[in-house]
């Protein structure tokens, strides 16, 4: 007669140890089956405050709705509630589209403890973007409502620490395209003030037209940057002719500009290079500043080479030397090695290296018989140096064929690395098991700038902080 059993293993917990990487994902066992990761925190992309303290925006699996933000209080999590405030001003709201983290899930924080992030709702026949505040560490709440389309904010990406409220962008679809991933938009930058306790907006600023849009279910990409009095953004651009004809094969056009603070006006903008193939809003590019505040660009692919490019003059957005491709391996062809990239997260450590993760096609032979399958991988750009060969493959996928990392990269005040993801494929056997978006999804940190993973504990969260407060 058949018995079944529970395998019982002794001794510390592989969570708690460094991981032998890349995780290799099996199918249906995902790292709660192959390490026994089950967390008391809520896994989405996490943002760090000014004292180094975790938040985290709460979701579910699905890609819609999100009802509050978790933090750590006393080594604790504890949950600070926005909804009852979106209800209030919305009585006939339903949900919030994407608010699981498909149109971010960003949580940015000011100099005065402020915390603000921004939402999709669903409220009736509206579909407003609306910026959500809350001046006393999540505990009140104030809703403000942008317009039409989608919103973005300026994250930490390493070397902009904001004191002042965020810079907030708005993309406002005003058109159709015949391209499957393309629109037409208008990019607006509000500049929030704070009155004490309450949050100021004035009229928003249009910063270009033409716009392809926002792109922020992978990668999580930062659209600006910061630093003393001046704000630079980037974006890509719709190519050709309304009907789709005269487009420019070389991909989507990359533009940066800059808003000063002082004149309240943007400079004219400058071409940065190409993201291929054309009119594809996956390819929309990602900035970085380092520690002397040179700028640091990566302009998006789909399926293609990223192209890196730096500005030559730190905080001054007029002037770049000449876009180069950063990966040329990592799907073996008969025409030789290409390097294929989809969906840009771009940090800047506390040494200066840069680090960006993203979606990989790879055929590797020891992995699914050499079948295309997506990797979560990653690539380092030290200071003055150049960007690794290779690409280093964090996980990989449970199946060939078509996957996607629903990933975020972020980094902490120290300068390490966090790494959030879910993964999903098409597979049709994972469609019916896993119906949702963010299944079974996990967060990494590396405190050695990339060299060593583990899967995050609270215990890390913890560590953080205390090491921050230590300094």
């Amino acid at each position: 007669m058949a018995s079944s059993g529970i395998n019982v293993r002794v001794g510390e917990s592989p969570v708690s140890q460094p991981l032998d990487m890349p995780v290799v994902l099996r199918p249906f066992e995902h790292e709660n089956v192959q390490f026994g990761y089950d967390t008391d925190y809520m896994r989405n992309e996490v943002h760090f405050d000014l004292n180094n303290e975790p938040w985290i925006r709460q979701r579910t699996d699905s890609q819609y709705g999100t009802t509050g933000v978790y933090t750590l209080d006393g080594g604790e999590w504890v949950y600070r509630d926005f909804i009852e405030a979106i209800r209030a001003k919305y009585p006939d709201y339903s949900t919030s589209y994407g608010g699981g983290g498909f149109v971010g899930a960003k949580l940015v924080f000011d100099g005065q403890g402020g915390i603000y992030t921004t939402l999709r709702l669903v409220a009736g026949a509206a579909r407003p973007a609306v910026l959500l505040f809350s001046p006393d560490v999540g505990r009140s709440w104030e809703v403000h409502e942008l317009g039409p389309g989608v919103a973005d904010l300026e994250q930490f990406t390493g070397h902009n620490a904001l004191q002042s409220p965020p810079p907030v962008l708005r993309y406002e679809t005003t058109g159709p395209h015949p391209a499957t991933f393309c629109s037409y938009n208008d990019l607006w930058l509000y500049m929030p003030t704070r009155e004490g306790g309450r949050l100021a907006l004035e009229e928003p600023i249009k910063v270009a037209e033409a716009v392809i849009g926002m792109c922020q279910h992978s990668g999580g990409p930062a659209s600006s940057v910061t630093r003393d009095g001046r704000t630079h953004i980037v974006w890509g651009e719709v190519s050709g002719n309304p009907d789709g004809t005269g487009a420019d094969e070389r991909g989507v056009p990359t533009y940066v500009a800059t808003y000063d603070h002082a004149t309240r006006t943007v400079s004219e903008k400058v071409l940065l290079g190409y993201g291929p193939p054309v009119n594809d809003v996956h390819n929309v590019p990602a900035i970085t500043m380092d520690s002397e505040g040179t700028l640091h660009v990566l302009i998006g692919a789909h399926g293609n080479n990223f192209h890196y490019v730096r500005s030559l003059r730190p905080n001054d957005s007029s002037a770049w030397a000449e876009a180069e491709p950063i990966l040329l391996k990592g799907y073996h062809t008969e025409e030789g090695d290409r390097g294929l990239q989809t969906y840009i997260s771009l940090v800047c450590d506390a040494d200066d290296t840069l680090h960006t993760a993203f979606r990989q096609w790879r055929n590797d032979p020891q992995w699914h018989d050499g079948q295309q399958f997506a990797a979560l991988s990653i690539q380092h750009r030290p200071k003055g140096g150049e960007w690794s060969e290779e690409a280093t493959p964090l996980v990989v996928g449970a199946v060939p064929g078509y996957s996607i990392w629903y990933h975020k990269l972020t980094v902490d005040r120290l300068g390490d690395l966090w790494l959030s993801y879910a993964y999903l494929t098409s597979d049709e056997s994972y469609q019916a098991m896993f119906p949702n978006v963010y299944n079974h999804p996990a967060t990494l940190v590396s405190r050695d700038g990339g060299a060593t993973w583990k899967l995050a504990e609270t215990a890390d969260f913890v560590a953080g902080v205390e090491m921050f407060d230590a300094r």
